[in-house]
Order: C-alpha cells, then structure tokens, then sequence
C-alpha cells in the first residue's frame, strides 16, 4: 500500500507537472492572440498617426531655418521661403492630425470594449499629442521669423531712406 501510494503520488505530481506546463503555454498562446487582435483592429488608426507624424517632422524640418542660432545672416528671401513652406506644410499636418483623432475616435466607438484596445489607442494618442506639440514649437518659430523678416525690411526701408536723406 506504500508502493502504491508512492506511485500514484509520483503520478499525480507527474500529470500536475504537465498540466501547469500546458497551461502557461495556453496562457501564453491567449495573450499573443490577444495582442494580436489588438494589432490588427488598430493598423488603419496606426497608419494615420505615422502619417501625423512624418507631415510634424516636414513642419519641423521646414522651420529648422527659425532656431539657428545666426538669423541675422539668412536673407529675407530664404526667411520668407521657409515661412511660406512652414505655412503650407502646417496646414497638411493640422489635416493629419484631424483625421488621425478621427479615427482613433471612430475605434473607440466601435463597441469593442477590451482594455488593450483601449491602451494601444491611448498610445496612439499619445502619439499624436507628440506630433501636435512638435507643429506648435515650428509654428511658434516661424512666427518668430515672419517678425524677424518684417524688421529686417523695416530696417533696410528706413537705411534706404538714411542714405536718400544723407545724399
């Protein structure tokens, strides 16, 4: 009866043994679809928010001009340039933005009520609060130069009209 026992003891913590092995690797296997799931529902938001994204970056990148250090040697020209271009690109970005809140709105009202999906769009959001506040601090700076550039042609109007005056 101790052989026996002993035995079904052996067995039994044998068979627990597995039992716990296949159910982490269940536990596992649900969670990776989960995220799967989670990662296919959200491609469309993901895509519009890395296009939110690259439209910042060209602001950005446009209004690099504004945040050197030697503005008083770049032209009035190339100052408007990078003004027009800022300008028009924001406008592009402010439209990504829109359309990547849009759709990270229209996921949230799809009925689906599961947390990850709730907190990879809550990423995403993040995300695209990112990109806005990066278009902000391009807007701030063109802003910044199209004052600049109304002071370099206030400053060279009034030394045309010095040396009219001196002549």
């Amino acid at each position: 009866s101790k052989d026996v026992q002993k035995n079904a003891l052996a067995e039994l913590s044998a068979l627990q043994k597995k039992m716990e092995e296949v159910h982490k690797r269940l536990m596992t296997f649900k969670a990776e679809t989960k995220e799967r799931k989670v990662s296919a529902a959200v491609a469309d938001v993901v895509e519009t928010v890395m296009a939110d994204e690259s439209k910042a970056k060209e602001v950005t990148d446009a209004a690099k001009i504004f945040s050197s250090e030697s503005l008083d040697s770049v032209s009035i020209e190339a100052l408007k340039q990078a003004g027009d271009k800022t300008s028009e690109l924001e406008k592009a970005c402010n439209e990504a933005i829109a359309a990547a809140r849009k759709a990270i709105g229209e996921k949230q009202r799809s009925g689906e009520r599961e947390s990850e999906m709730h907190q990879a769009l809550g990423k995403l959001h993040s995300r695209i609060f990112a990109a806005q506040g990066k278009l902000e601090k391009a807007k701030r700076a063109a802003s910044q130069g199209s004052q600049l550039v109304k002071g370099k042609e206030v400053a060279a109007s009034a030394e045309a009209t010095i040396k009219e005056t001196e002549a």
